[in-house]
């Protein structure tokens, strides 16, 4: 697990439920996200990608 993940980590769980729902912060290309969705969201996308890459590159 990287640092940055770490990091990520120890400060969403500094946070309330209350907070994770209600605090809202930009994203570039979905508009605004409350911090709970952005969190969600990103750990998808890095699936996603993680997968696609997984299946191109497990022949090489």
């Amino acid at each position: 697990m990287s640092l940055s993940n770490k990091k990520l980590q120890n400060k969403v769980r500094r946070k309330s439920d209350l907070n994770l729902d209600r605090l809202v912060i930009p994203h570039p290309l979905m508009g605004k996200m409350t911090i709970r969705e952005i969190v969600m969201w990103s750990a998808y996308h890095l699936e996603h990608h993680t997968t696609i890459l997984s299946e191109k590159y497990e022949n090489l």
